[in-house]
Formats: C-alpha cells, sequence, structure tokens
C-alpha cells in the first residue's frame, strides 16, 4: 500500500488580525512556499486522482468535459467554506467556479444537451 505524503502547512488565525496573516503569508512565499493544488486531503489520502489534461490534439469535448471537471472539484472544495461561513474567499471561489461553468456550457449547443 502506498503512503501518502504531505508537505504543505496550513496557518489558521486564532489571535490577531487579517494583517497578521498577511505578513505571515509573504514571509512564508518568500521562503518559496506555493498556493496547493487545492485538492482535498482526503481526496489525497483515498487516493481519489485528479485528471490530467487531455493532449492538445484531443477532441474539444474532451478540452471541455476536463474543464468543467476542474470546476466541479472546485465547487466540491469550497463548499464546506461556503456552507460554514468561516472564510469569504470560500464564497468567492465558488461563485467563479459556478460563472465559470454555466460560461463554458454553450446552452444551445446539441452535444450538450440532455437528451444527447
Amino acid at each position: 500500500m502506498r503512503r501518502a505524503v504531505f508537505t504543505e502547512l496550513e496557518v489558521e488565525l486564532e489571535d490577531g488580525d487579517d494583517g497578521d496573516l498577511d505578513r505571515i503569508e509573504k514571509i512564508l512565499r518568500k521562503a518559496g512556499a506555493r498556493r496547493g493544488a487545492g485538492t482535498p486531503k482526503l481526496f489525497r489520502v483515498i487516493g481519489v486522482a485528479e485528471e490530467s489534461a487531455p493532449k492538445p490534439e484531443a477532441p474539444l469535448a474532451e478540452h471541455v468535459q476536463h474543464y468543467l471537471e476542474r470546476q466541479l472539484v472546485e465547487l466540491e472544495a469550497r463548499d464546506p467554506g461556503v456552507r460554514l461561513g468561516t472564510d469569504p474567499d470560500d464564497v468567492h471561489r465558488f461563485r467563479v467556479a459556478t460563472r465559470r461553468t454555466r460560461a463554458a456550457r454553450p446552452h444551445d449547443a446539441p452535444h450538450c444537451s440532455a437528451t444527447g
């Protein structure tokens, strides 16, 4: 059985203000830290793999499907924060993913209809 390895740091504000978090973020970024892919830890532990991007020569439908799957992952990742109301950024990113999903789906295209 393959063991998952986590190399991440989670910073949570318990006392202070948002400026403290901003300063910590700047220090971490200067030290080489970068934002993660957003894959929930549970997905990594149970082995839910993220799909790799289709090759450039793949059919358009594969590219659209991949794009929509990425938006779904973002929606699922942000859903708990939206429901709990703990981070306004979760609401923002949830809305962005929703708008991107709507924009990517041409409503009048026959290949996107529910009946096929």
